[in-house]
């Protein structure tokens, strides 16, 4: 069977058209409001998240500088424990120091002594063997007399 054929007029096809712009007008409007709001929903996202990251970011960087502050406290104290355990060293090498000195001044003096002594036991042995000669001789002299 054939199809039958609608006759159309120009005011029918213009009333048509009309339909159809108004119609896509009205979905045009309502896709433009859903996006518009979609982007609203994007910026109001987009703020929310920069502003999260912004907080995270000075939160972080807040540790990291209270980090680097107890590790530049950390630092100076073991300084410190090393000057003073350094200047305990010094202190006791200082005193090991003067010791020796002493020591070795005291050494001297005692050699020193001992120089002297042996010089006189040289000639206490002379003089004592010059006693018992004078004494050899004195008995020798007084026995003839008797």
């Amino acid at each position: 069977m054939p199809k039958k054929k609608n006759k159309i007029t120009i005011e029918d096809l213009a009333a048509m058209m009309t339909k159809g712009f108004v119609k896509a007008k009205k979905d045009n409007e309502d896709l433009t409001k859903v996006a518009k709001k979609d982007n609203e929903d994007l910026a109001t996202m987009m703020t929310k998240g920069f502003a999260k990251a912004k907080k995270d970011n000075e939160d972080l960087a807040k540790l990291t500088k209270k980090d680097n502050e107890d590790l530049a406290v950390m630092v100076q104290q073991g300084f410190e424990d090393a000057k003073e355990e350094n200047d305990k060293r010094f202190t006791k090498l200082e005193k090991g120091y003067t010791e020796l000195k002493q020591g070795h001044t005291e050494l001297k003096q005692g050699q020193e002594e001992i120089k002297l002594r042996l010089n006189n036991v040289a000639y206490q042995i002379d003089v004592t063997d010059l006693q018992k000669r004078v004494q050899k001789v004195e008995d020798v002299v007084l026995r003839k007399k008797k």
